[in-house]
């Protein structure tokens, strides 16, 4: 998982505002967490869906 920011011309803003999750080679019934700055994602592929759930 790699988060990509949404703002490319300063480096002050809220990281998690608009962020993209680059999801790669996640295995089936695989789960894993990531945090951006206060902000956290789990992630879980089940078949070849992926799901994505903000805490």
């Amino acid at each position: 998982m790699m988060p990509l920011g949404a703002v490319d011309d300063r480096p002050d803003y809220d990281y998690a505002d608009g962020v993209t999750l680059l999801i790669h080679q996640l295995d089936d019934g695989a789960s894993i967490t990531t945090e951006v700055r206060g902000s956290t994602f789990h992630t879980r592929r089940t078949d070849t869906a992926a799901t994505v759930h903000l805490r």
